[in-house]
């Protein structure tokens, strides 16, 4: 039997973890660990990243999620298959869009509504049945999760060397006995290795807003909760070695893996008797005569040769939903008089010019259809649309929304990351490093710049800092740099949109971004193109300020 790790949280959980998912799935390779589970809090927004990783190294990849509930407590779910990540996903973004961002929690409505193709575990000393044992519901509430999941329960033991962890170990123990409920073995990982324990406390530090030396039992008990081999699992469980074994059999059970996603680009609804190939076609035709209605017969004839030409493509790929429907918020723009205009190599495309979208004539200007789309190449096109920035361009997102619905439509994240200026101030707010240290350390970088390796220590000492005989300043440099690079948050995407009319929920969740009325999905950019949501089938509003002062016509991009 080979372990495998059923329970670990990344970075992704934003101040919850001291380890990017990518470390997790690599460390897990390096212990031999046959398969690992992702369970983010709330959220799947590393997952993408994770399960790459986890492939690149031979792993099994397993993604769920912890899910919030009105106690505070968390609920690890694990999707069975592709309806069981669609559920999953469906139930995140309905806490997520129920409440303000961050004040989010599950009832047991919700769990009972989306259970189905989930299993669900009961978690370590922050899951739902800690403190039902505490408050003498843990066996109701078991029960209650067994009948929700319909015999798709099972008992998480952990230990990682704490006396009041072991009580509630055998408390659940004997509720497994007592409903008959398979248990197994996690060591509800939080970070990939023990180094990385630092930055774990960091994180909590700055999540509760307090320094190192006052957050007290805020802080790990211990550098336990890390990932573990089979060897070492083995030898802690040594009295119930079946709860090792069968992590494998469960993880066995997943019968899902992210490659099964597939986003199709909504259909554009057609008159009666038309389809989509059709309808473009006559639209492109009857833009085509205005467009080029005072040209000589000889460039009409080159017009319709390459329209033959561009749209046998477009029909090929399937596209002509997605070239409707920017054609239909290109129309929405000019009925509302909001100035918009395609960029881009959008504009090599006749039929884009020929719908409005483009402002270029592309004969005209011999420009390279295959540029913008290939036959040859897989390759999706990429259609940018630029409008103005304040009150238009907000209207035109909210025709998204609305066309759409908040569960079909939402903008793309943006994952804000600690970089030089961030890091050098939430560090060293954590050591307790007063506002005047602060601002002299951060002065250091700017916005852009980040320190590598020792540069930041020689930067110190020319600046004056005494690192020698400053035990924190030292730790602070390390600490520093290893913070680099991890999630702070989601924001949103400066224009890049998602849509779909079979709910986009099914395929990542959504929640509420910083800004009212505004949503997002649980990826950035980079992951929606690793999972082939092509940056094609993502409508893209670009804010161009300029177009206030100027005309279309002033502004084309030849």
């Amino acid at each position: 039997m080979m372990y495998c790790e059923l329970h670990t949280r990344s970075a992704f959980s934003f101040l919850s973890s001291g380890s990017q998912p990518q470390r997790l799935a690599s460390r897990a390779a390096e212990l031999g660990i046959g398969s690992i589970a992702l369970l983010d809090r709330d959220t799947v927004a590393g997952a993408v990243r994770f399960h790459f990783e986890a492939k690149e190294h031979g792993l099994k990849p397993i993604i769920g999620s912890e899910i919030t509930m009105e106690d505070g407590s968390l609920l690890p779910l694990v999707p069975l298959n592709r309806k069981g990540y669609e559920n999953l996903a469906k139930l995140i973004t309905t806490v997520k869009l129920r409440n303000k961002k961050g004040e989010h929690f599950a009832t047991r409505e919700d769990i009972e509504h989306y259970s189905q193709n989930l299993m669900c575990f009961t978690g370590g000393s922050d899951g739902f049945l800690h403190n039902s044992i505490i408050n003498n519901n843990g066996l109701a509430d078991l029960a209650w999760l067994n009948y929700v999941f319909d015999n798709r329960v099972y008992v998480e033991l952990q230990r990682h060397h704490l006396r009041s962890e072991e009580h509630i170990n055998q408390v659940l123990l004997g509720y497994a006995h007592k409903l008959r409920l398979p248990y197994f073995a996690s060591n509800g990982v939080y970070y990939a290795d023990k180094h990385d324990r630092e930055p774990f406390d960091v994180f909590t530090c700055i999540k509760n807003h307090t320094t190192i030396y006052e957050a007290g039992n805020l802080l790990s008990e211990n550098d336990e909760r890390c990932l573990k081999s089979h060897d070492e699992m083995r030898w802690l469980f040594e009295d119930m070695p079946e709860a090792v074994d069968i992590t494998e059999e469960i993880a066995s059970l997943v019968d899902f893996s992210m490659d099964e996603l597939s986003y199709n680009f909504p259909d554009y609804p057609v008159p009666v008797g038309e389809t989509m190939n059709s309808f473009l076609r006559i639209k492109t035709a009857k833009g085509a005569v205005e467009r080029y209605r005072e040209s000589t017969q000889e460039i009409r004839g080159q017009v319709q040769r390459q329209l033959e030409n561009e749209l046998a493509v477009i029909e090929m790929k399937g596209l002509a939903g997605y070239f409707l429907q920017v054609s239909d918020i290109s129309d929405y723009c000019k009925g509302e008089g909001i100035l918009s205009q395609g960029r881009g190599s959008a504009a090599n495309s006749v039929v884009c010019y020929a719908l409005g979208i483009t402002a270029v004539d592309p004969i005209k200007h011999d420009l390279l259809f295959e540029r913008f789309l290939s036959e040859k190449y897989e390759q999706y096109p990429d259609i940018d649309i630029d409008l103005p920035s304040g009150d238009d361009r907000e209207k035109v997102i909210q025709h998204v929304y609305e066309k759409f619905g908040r569960r079909g439509s939402a903008m793309t994240a943006n994952v804000i990351s600690y970089r030089g200026k961030s890091s050098v101030r939430e560090v060293g707010k954590v050591f307790g490093f007063g506002t005047d240290v602060i601002d002299r350390l951060s002065r250091l970088n700017s916005h852009y710049e980040t320190f590598k390796g020792d540069e930041l220590q020689r930067r110190l000492k020319e600046e004056g800092f005494d690192l020698t005989t400053d035990r924190a300043l030292r730790k602070f440099s390390d600490l520093y740099r290893r913070v680099l690079d991890f999630p702070r948050h989601l924001g949103q995407h400066s224009g890049g949109m998602v849509i779909s009319i079979d709910r986009l929920d099914s395929i990542v969740p959504i929640e509420p971004a910083s800004m009212e009325d505004r949503t997002i999905v649980q990826w950035d950019k980079d992951d929606c193109e690793a999972l082939k949501i092509r940056l094609a089938r993502v409508l893209r509003f670009l804010a161009a300020t300029f177009l206030n002062q100027c005309t279309i016509a002033d502004s084309l991009p030849i």
